[in-house]
């Protein structure tokens, strides 16, 4: 194994440990909401906001911490992000309120919301093309497993209803995140924006041959504006730019996907996914938390299913596969709280529509989001646009987990689902006719091929 090979891979392992933080904490919640109002009293709005409470915090959070990231870099933010997240984790360890267990959440949310946007960033500015969609799985494939850890940790405790280790235990991936995040190199291109061209370069030759490396080098060089401007002044050029006609595009698949992504119901199903499941007939807490944990462990296995074929298959196609799975999971699960009288048949078909969805959001969806969000954005607006959509994206997710049990009265529970499945749909059609390919290509060369600059 080459040096060059190594030297990503402890890039790709440190930068995706986040991953596992951001999952942890949206898993948790499944197993604390079981037992948590036992203890602390609360309506089905009070259970919607606690589940929501991390999105709600981390959408403010992201809008700003693409401005930040240009403004003091990638590597600081990553620190900045893990420091914050175990605040909120002592914050919930010492809660005996529900107000204590909202502000510690929405703390834990503005770690996570810097995560969401700074190491997806880096991650496609750092690795060469012919392995940034693996790259970039692998930090769905984090947050996978973060997730899963979470809901055996949760069927470990719920017994005993010790919902305050539930949380403190979120702190494990925040310590090694913190203690790792240290040993990352700044993103490369980051640094060329600055000037700081030879530190860049060394960075370079230790991920890429010398060719890629000096090509991108001069292709930034040549942007003397934006090489030219230092922190808030290329900060407001980059506001400016989204504005352009001919990013107008690349603008407008991007803020959309990014919503689309959320309305798909995955953080409303993931972390409600064991009360859904008791509803629909399963039973126990036990059960039910089974049920979830089996939901994540394939959620894991599709992300690895996703990064196996992301770099030869290419984006579109393994994203329109798994946004087929989805919609049919949600679909079928509709029809099933609908025509079903609530009992063992309906929790085993929900049970099997929230395996499949979970399998057709992991390969597809869960991992193509991070891809179009850092790829279609060119260099120039990538930080600011990449703040906005994964705002867009943050807060879409925070008002379909808050309002998921109200909206269930209105429209029923069948009602929701198929809501989502209307989402779906609209989110496969732009895959199947607007989606550019991006497979193994430079951001440079993205940005070429998909944008037509005025002369």
């Amino acid at each position: 194994m080459n040096k060059r090979l190594l030297y990503l891979m402890f890039i790709i392992f440190i930068a995706a440990i986040s991953g596992a933080l951001y999952g942890y904490d949206i898993g948790i919640i499944a197993g604390a909401l079981l037992v948590l109002p036992k203890d602390i009293p609360m309506t089905p709005a009070m259970i919607g906001f606690a589940g929501g409470a991390v999105l709600a915090g981390g959408a403010i959070t992201i809008l700003l911490a693409g401005p930040a990231a240009e403004l003091i870099g990638r590597k600081k933010m990553i620190l900045i992000s893990a420091v914050i997240f175990l605040i909120g984790v002592l914050l919930l360890g010492r809660a005996s309120t529900y107000l204590e267990i909202i502000v510690g959440r929405l703390v834990q949310g503005i770690g996570v919301g810097i995560v969401t946007i700074v190491i997806p960033m880096y991650l496609a500015e750092i690795l060469p093309g012919n392995v940034r969609g693996r790259g970039m799985s692998s930090f769905q494939w984090f947050l996978k497993l973060g997730v899963f850890s979470a809901t055996l940790v949760g069927l470990a405790l719920t017994s005993s209803g010790n919902w305050r280790m539930m949380f403190i235990s979120s702190g494990v991936p925040g310590i090694i995140l913190l203690a790792t995040c240290f040993f990352l190199p700044e993103s490369p291109r980051w640094l060329i924006k600055r000037g700081r061209n030879e530190e860049a370069y060394k960075i370079l030759l230790k991920i890429c041959h010398h060719e890629e490396a000096d090509a991108i080098i001069k292709n930034f060089s040549l942007d003397l504006n934006s090489t030219g401007q230092k922190g808030f002044a290329r900060l407001i050029k980059s506001i400016k730019n989204l504005f352009k006609k001919e990013y107008s595009k690349p603008i407008f698949i991007v803020f959309t996907v990014a919503i689309l992504n959320q309305l798909l119901g995955n953080n409303s199903l993931v972390p409600y996914s064991g009360i859904l499941l008791k509803n629909a007939g399963l039973g126990s807490n036990h059960i039910a938390m089974i049920g979830s944990s089996t939901m994540t462990g394939i959620g894991i296995l599709g992300t690895l299913v996703c990064m196996v074929l992301i770099d030869k298959v290419g984006r579109r196609k393994v994203l329109c596969t798994g946004l087929s799975l989805v919609l049919t999971a949600l679909v079928v699960s509709g029809f099933a709280f609908l025509c079903l009288p609530v009992g063992i048949v309906r929790g085993f078909v929900i049970l099997l529509g929230l395996l499949t969805f979970a399998a057709g959001y992991s390969v597809g969806p869960g991992v193509i989001i991070w891809l179009i969000i850092s790829e279609l954005l060119p260099n120039e607006i990538r930080s600011t646009g990449m703040s906005i959509a994964l705002f867009l994206n943050s807060l879409a997710s925070a008002l379909l987990a808050s309002v998921f049990f109200s909206l269930s009265t209105y429209i029923n529970i069948y009602g929701v689902y198929w809501l989502c499945g209307i989402f779906t749909l609209c989110y496969l059609l732009i895959a199947i006719f607007m989606l550019p390919e991006t497979k193994n290509k430079t951001l440079e060369e993205i940005e070429k091929d998909f944008i037509t600059k005025k002369a």
